[in-house]
């Protein structure tokens, strides 16, 4: 007796999802991966919804981000480096794997460059500070069509 009511419960339960509708596919959750290049640390993405909240949550560890936007462009694959100012330091080349690119480096001043393959590159000075986290916007031009 009290399995039949079980299975009433449980096949009730099911006609409530179908009901519901068809499920939402949930976004495939890729892990990302924090790279480090000397001195530098930086994880990048944002491609999806999950991705981008990782990175929020992720931020608070970070002293630079930056923001790309591209017209007419994916900024999925961005060219950045990185020179620090005022000193013979060697530049640092990343490859950002998103619009959202979150950087750990020295405090100091920086030129930032940045570029879509076939696309002129955008630069911006940025100052970096102990315990703030800089935020930077890039608007990438689109690629040329006479690459």
């Amino acid at each position: 007796m009290a399995q039949s009511a079980w299975k009433r419960g449980l096949a009730s339960a099911a006609l409530i999802l179908l009901a519901a509708g068809p499920a939402v596919a949930a976004e495939p959750v890729v892990p990302m991966r924090v790279v480090q290049v000397g001195e530098v640390a930086y994880i990048s993405g944002g491609r999806n919804r999950a991705e981008r909240k990782d990175l929020e949550a992720r931020a608070i560890d970070f002293k630079l981000q930056v923001n790309f936007s591209a017209k007419d462009a994916d900024p999925k694959q961005v060219a950045v480096t990185l020179q620090r100012q005022g000193e013979r330091a060697r530049p640092v080349h990343l490859t950002a794997a998103g619009p959202v690119l979150l950087v750990d480096l020295p405090s100091g001043a920086y030129t930032l460059s940045a570029s879509i393959q076939g696309a002129p590159p955008v630069a911006s000075e940025v100052e970096v500070q102990a315990g703030t986290i800089e935020q930077v916007n890039i608007q990438l031009d689109a690629p040329r069509s006479d690459v």
